[in-house]
């Protein structure tokens, strides 16, 4: 071997041991040795270090300083220069790639984004390649889709007989078509009608056209939520990596096994996350099976491995920015701070959830004051208004929240019925009229009033006791007694443009569950809501339609047997009540 090669491996074990050279330095040292023909196998086997970090360094001393200088800083590894070559064929991506590089997680999360990008793109291919084979005309995603867009998906559309059509039997005729949609996981064909009324069908409900510009402002608002959620889809397994590397060794997960046996004793129904079997196979080796002769260290990594999947799974569920985010905020806060704590890198879309959280969390802090307020305020209306009346009153007051308004129900006496935050008045109405309802009480018109001293204008209803004999507060559930047969109603809702369904209980005034779902898929609802309430021990549920008026929309209303096979009257629910 030539003595100037001896030389550069000297130099490199030398300054390995004193850590003198940085990693372009380095890189460079090994590019010359390439240089003298020597093959990577021999320098890696000489210089002790893998040999696909041989040929990433030598990839590395021929690419750009602003490289170099990431790769110095830590931002890059040997990996990650690996990794780059599979974007080489297109500079652009490979510069953004680099440029995403501003933390050692950067890089990662910008190449998984553009695999995916890749991967949707080569299957988009393939199916509009079948599409054409299949003499289908294709046409690009209807702007607004689905909600508000002109053009309806077969599956949406019945004939004259109520039957749905057959998308096989129709999606070569005059006026049906199919694009590829790229937006939703995964990448597929949907096959649509475009334009419905001029072919005799019947817009479903669920579906309505907006001016130009109302149909611009929503398309974009949805886009963008389109694309908050599938960004956030991409960090999910990067975290997971990070996560895996971090506490994937049976002596680091030690470090949250305080945590998750304080979980355990405390809240055990939050070790049951769906995704658990996932994790298990990255954090503890193996599955949920054959624990039952486990040794106690690992039970003990099981159980922060379930932690650790309900934290997970909890991200998954706030991502949604529903009912999850709106109540249990605090918990994903705590989690990323915990990951960033451990050197984890945030993505953009991570980012903007947690500051998303943060922002509800606070609005969750100051809503136990902002009712209490609401309290004190409908008392004195209370003396105000029906001092000297035998008639009772609900009131309608608005609470700031946020940038939304939220409506709080109170009883002149002072007592707090429920609350909802919508910025939309006659949908807050409508919720109040079946809270009244559901208290005992036939509903009438909502008068408006005005408080000149806050410059707030609130709503009033007065109604006449049901009993002369009674409190002036109405007590729920007290005109039956204990054995009141619970009362559950399933409402159509668009919140925000965004069709679903409520479930709401009289005990609580409020929406237990909810359901994105379409007017249309009553079906669908009713199928969940009857197991939304099996899982709380109410059985063999059946539901029976209501008119709604003015105020109240058409709805359904869960009813029971009233005997069980052996003619025993009784509560469905019992169990769960107890």
């Amino acid at each position: 071997m030539d003595r100037p090669a001896e030389q550069i491996f000297a130099m490199l074990g030398e300054n390995d041991h004193r850590t003198d050279l940085t990693v372009s330095e380095r890189s460079k040292g090994y590019a010359q040795l390439a240089a003298f023909d020597i093959a990577p196998a021999e320098i890696a086997r000489r210089a002790a270090i893998k040999i696909e970090h041989v040929r990433a360094a030598i990839r590395l001393d021929a690419m750009g300083d602003d490289v170099k200088a990431k790769a110095d800083a830590g931002q890059l590894n040997f990996d990650d220069i690996l990794a780059l070559k599979e974007f080489e064929d297109d500079p652009k991506v490979e510069q953004r790639i680099i440029s995403a590089a501003g933390t050692a997680w950067g890089a990662r999360h910008e190449m998984a984004v553009e695999r995916k990008k890749r991967k949707d793109k080569a299957r988009a291919a393939e199916l509009k390649a079948e599409l054409k084979a299949a003499g289908v005309r294709e046409v690009p995603r209807p702007k607004a889709w689905p909600y508000e867009s002109k053009a309806v998906g077969v599956n949406q559309l019945v004939d004259a007989e109520g039957n749905r059509l057959d998308e096989k039997a129709v999606k070569t005729q005059e006026g049906f078509a199919a694009f590829v949609d790229m937006q939703n996981a995964p990448v597929s064909v949907v096959y649509v009608c475009l334009d419905p009324e001029g072919m005799g069908y019947t817009r479903p409900r669920g579906n309505t056209f907006k001016s130009a510009e109302q149909q611009k402002a929503v398309e974009q608002t949805r886009e963008a939520e389109d694309q908050r959620r599938a960004a956030l889809d991409v960090a999910a397994p990067v975290r997971r990596r990070f996560i895996r590397e971090q506490w994937g060794s049976a002596k680091a997960a030690k470090e949250l096994l305080e945590e998750a046996t304080r979980t355990a004793a405390v809240n055990p129904s939050e070790l049951m996350a769906r995704n658990t079997q996932d994790y298990m196979a990255v954090l503890a080796g193996g599955s949920l099976d054959n624990l039952s002769t486990a040794r106690l260290d690992r039970l003990q990594r099981v159980q922060v491995c379930r932690w650790i999947a309900d934290q997970e799974e909890h991200i998954a569920d706030v991502s949604i920015l529903g009912w999850t985010f709106k109540t249990e905020p605090q918990r994903a806060i705590d989690w990323f701070d915990r990951l960033t704590a451990q050197g984890y890198g945030l993505s953009p879309a991570e980012t903007d959830l947690y500051e998303r959280l943060t922002v509800r969390a606070s609005d969750l802090a100051a809503e136990v004051q902002r009712r209490a307020a609401a309290e004190r305020r409908s008392q004195v209306r209370k003396a105000e208004q029906v001092a000297a009346g035998e008639r009772l009153v609900f009131t309608l007051w608005p609470v700031s929240e946020g940038d939304r308004a939220s409506w709080e129900l109170v009883t002149g006496h002072g007592k707090y019925i429920g609350d909802l935050v919508s910025d939309d008045l006659r949908q807050v109405q409508q919720w109040a009229v079946v809270e009244v309802q559901d208290e005992g009480f036939v509903a009438e018109q909502w008068q408006e009033k005005r408080d000149e001293e806050s410059s707030t204008t609130y709503y009033v209803m007065e109604v006449d006791d049901v009993d002369s004999d009674a409190q002036d507060e109405p007590e729920a559930g007290a005109d039956d007694g204990d054995d009141a047969e619970p009362v559950f109603a399933l409402f159509p809702v668009d919140e925000d443009g965004k069709p679903q369904w409520w479930l709401i209980h009289d005990d609580f005034g409020t929406a237990i569950g909810e359901l994105y779902a379409g007017p249309d898929e009553v079906d669908r609802a009713q199928e969940w809501a009857t197991d939304f309430l099996a899982s709380m021990q109410f059985q063999d549920t059946t539901w029976r339609a209501e008119r709604g008026g003015d105020l109240v929309p058409d709805h359904y209303r869960a009813t029971w047997p009233d005997e069980q096979d052996d003619g025993t009257a009784v509560t469905p629910g019992e169990e769960y009540a107890q």
